[in-house]
């Protein structure tokens, strides 16, 4: 008879035991089952699946699995409860049905804050035949045509059967080609990666895969991935087979027709049924030859995915391939994570994600922590790119510049303009005046339609840099617009793990956000965002609270034309490598950012810029042009003297803001020039030394100490008065003297 089985999806619920899916037909004497999803936002969260046999309206239960959810569905490994034996993915059970519940339960060390969290939801196929019922055995020899970077498919294979030989013809085949075998119950039900390898090629030898165990399923297929730059045509030879008992004897036999795998031939590729609703990892099946299909996923191999939450085409499903607008997926984790097998990811050339539509509630965090790796014999490392779409769709108001005040740092003076409608605060205005091409940011509403503006830059053509960035100074009264909300997405996580990067300087960070509203799903600062290591964020709005927890390495993150609105603070004094630059940083909290190109610091009661007293590798920690608003609180050594990116004659202080340098050892450098403090510190706010207005200073060439003089870039500067080193003694010091 044909294999019976059942695809259910529920919610799993912590401490809850919930029915996914039921079978009835039996006895059977080979139960498989098939999940994905049910997950976390942390990735640990664990759910315990179980088996029960129901026979005269009795259940009982035979055996349990407990998995991570959330990440690649998985071939179920059954323990029978009690028993203490060894693991295995096939039940046999008497009974006239089978139900599959799951419970979501903690994971071994995770907090209480993410094991509470709802779960996403999880998808099963429980699938149940006889072995004696097997399907008869089949041969194809498909030869497959394999694009540079693609996976290609063989013609299905009609299930239930024990086992599959698979042959490959090497002769000219890359070391790149990888090998799957794929199980699933039809359209809709979860399918699983039975066995992977990579081949050794190339050479002449024909590799014959034997004997691999397959699961309880109506449908196998075998398919190739490419991983090199060259289409490739993989001749294939697939053939499955089963034993069964001669009646009465209790023997074992081949079932008759079983020829084996015959020599590749050619034949036409068959596109596979349709698509289904997840990838399963299982490893170490059978041959000693196969690898885990963890390491060679062919799914990492896919370059273009695009997401669709809203369904704006029409057409978005998890159960798509993702590789086109038209087969977009509909979520993160439903549709790439569960396909990947991971939230980690070895990605070995560039890779982009393009979010189509906006993402509603908290359903679909996303975790980004792919491992950038390289594909021989290249050297740098691949680039994964996610965005949002900037179109029409993310339009929400046009018009015509009014009323424009040009930037002015002397007076302190932001681009002020009125555009006419009154706009949230981090809404991205794009001047799309012929000549003035540019993005900025609106800050504060100063008064009817009228606000400030954050310094325009040019548009940067991704993947950015530190080194495209150009500030464009001419917006004037008759310039067009178009104000844009970008696209939302729940990111929680960035951090790219490098197995290979391009040699060192780089200014191309190995993973960037781009165009999009990263969002907070308790309102602005409610919750974070937690950014590390190669990142490059560009043109994103920010209302989750910015947690950089960038270490001291000179693969430094970037925070280009950001308008982070949720509040942040740094994970460690180290992220003063991170450069944040034009954009505002809306923070009462820790800043520690190396800030240029007129980026606005609006500090409210007091944010701290903290940075290493003393340190191997940073050694600089210099600071370009900067815009303060509010108490701007300066802790450490910081350099003042040259500039940073922009590189003006000295870092430029502007604005409003108050410049409070507190603490004991604190050493503000400025430029050994005359005048060099009035350069320096245009801020309007004042100057102050540990909340004092009033200093003293010392001349080291006459050994006398003078003072108290009152604190300002005038008097910084007066040969009369500090002549360049203000000293709050036992506390902090601006100087231009000594080496920073």
């Amino acid at each position: 008879m044909p294999v019976t089985s059942n695809t259910g999806t529920v919610t799993p619920v912590l401490g809850g035991e919930i029915t996914i899916a039921t079978i009835g037909g039996g006895p059977f004497d080979v139960v498989s089952a098939f999940a994905i999803g049910g997950g976390t936002p942390d990735g640990f969260g664990q759910l315990i699946y179980r088996l029960y046999s129901i026979v005269g309206g009795l259940s009982s239960l035979v055996a349990e699995s407990t998995i991570v959810g959330g990440g690649a569905s998985s071939i179920l490994q059954w323990q029978i409860p009690g028993s203490g034996g060894a693991a295995s993915q096939f039940v046999r059970a008497g009974g006239t049905s089978y139900t599959l519940t799951v419970t979501a339960v903690p994971g071994v060390g995770q907090t209480l804050e993410f094991a509470t969290q709802p779960r996403s939801p999880a998808t099963a196929t429980v699938a149940g035949d006889d072995e004696n019922d097997a399907a008869a055995p089949a041969t194809i020899s498909p030869v497959l045509v394999v694009p540079p970077y693609s996976i290609a498919s063989s013609p299905n294979v009609a299930g239930f059967a024990q086992s599959m030989d698979v042959s490959v013809d090497q002769t000219g085949l890359p070391q790149t080609t990888i090998i799957t075998i794929f199980a699933n119950n039809g359209p809709g039900s979860v399918e699983a990666v039975v066995q992977s390898v990579t081949l050794p090629g190339p050479d002449a030898t024909t590799a014959v895969l034997r004997n691999v165990t397959l699961p309880a399923a109506s449908v196998y297929r075998v398919g190739v991935s490419n991983q090199s730059g060259a289409a490739i045509s993989v001749p294939l030879g697939i053939a499955t087979y089963s034993v069964v008992a001669v009646a009465g004897a209790g023997a074992l036999t081949p079932l008759a027709g079983n020829v084996g795998v015959s020599g590749p031939e050619n034949a036409n590729l068959i596109a596979p049924t349709a698509p289904l609703q997840g990838e399963a990892l299982v490893t170490q099946f059978g041959a000693a030859a196969w690898q885990s299909a963890v390491q060679n996923n062919p799914y990492w191999n896919q370059a273009t995915w695009f997401v669709d939450p809203l369904n704006s085409t029409g057409t978005a499903s998890d159960a798509n391939d993702g590789m086109t607008v038209a087969t977009a997926v509909l979520s993160y984790n439903g549709g790439i994570a569960t396909k990947w097998g991971t939230y980690s990811p070895r990605l070995r050339q560039n890779t982009s994600i393009q979010w189509l539509s906006s993402q509603l509630g908290t359903g679909d965090p996303v975790i980004l922590t792919p491992i950038m790796d390289a594909l021989p014999p290249s050297t740098a490392g691949a680039v994964l790119m996610v965005s949002g779409v900037l179109g029409p769709s993310q339009e929400v108001g046009s018009g015509v510049l009014a009323g424009v005040i040009a930037k002015n740092r002397t007076t302190g003076q932001l681009l002020t303009a009125d555009l006419g409608v009154v706009f949230p605060q981090g809404t991205l205005i794009q001047n799309t005046t012929p000549g003035k091409a540019s993005f900025a940011w609106t800050y504060l509403n100063t008064g009817g339609t009228t606000f400030n503006l954050t310094q325009p830059l040019a548009p940067i053509v991704p993947p950015a840099d530190f080194g495209n960035v150009t500030e464009v100074d001419t917006w004037a009264n008759g310039d067009t617009f178009v104000a844009y909300a970008p696209v939302a997405i729940n990111v929680i996580k960035v951090q790219p793990l490098i197995a290979v990067a391009a040699p060192i300087p780089t200014p191309t960070q190995s993973l960037q956000l781009i165009n999009m509203y990263c969002f907070s799903v308790n309102g602005a600062g409610g919750s974070s965002i937690f950014i590390y290591n190669n990142v490059t964020l560009t043109q994103c709005v920010l209302d989750s609270y910015l947690i950089d927890n960038t270490e001291n390495d000179v693969r430094r993150t970037g925070y280009i034309n950001v308008c982070a609105i949720g509040g942040g603070a740094s994970g460690n004094a180290s992220n003063i490598f991170s450069m944040f630059l034009a954009g505002l940083n809306l923070t009462p909290d820790t800043a520690s950012y190396a800030f240029d190109y007129d980026a606005i610091l609006d500090a409210g009661f007091g944010s701290l810029m903290r940075s290493p007293f003393s340190d191997p590798i940073v050694t600089k920690n210099q600071q370009g042009r900067l815009y303060i608003s509010g108490k701007s609180i300066w802790n450490g050594t910081w350099d003042l003297t040259n500039g940073n990116l922009s590189q003006p004659p000295a870092c430029v202080i502007w604005g409003p803001g108050l410049f409070e340098a507190q603490g004991a050892g604190t050493r503000i450098f400025i430029p050994d020039a005359p005048g060099s403090a009035e350069t320096v510190f245009l801020n309007t706010g004042g100057i102050h030394l540990d909340d004092q207005t009033v200093a003293n200073t010392f001349d080291p060439i006459t050994n006398v100490w003078s003072g108290p003089f009152t604190i300002t870039a005038a008097n910084i500067d007066n040969p009369a008065e500090f002549n360049g080193f203000a000293i709050n003694v036992g506390g902090a010091c601006i100087t231009n003297q000594g080496t920073p």
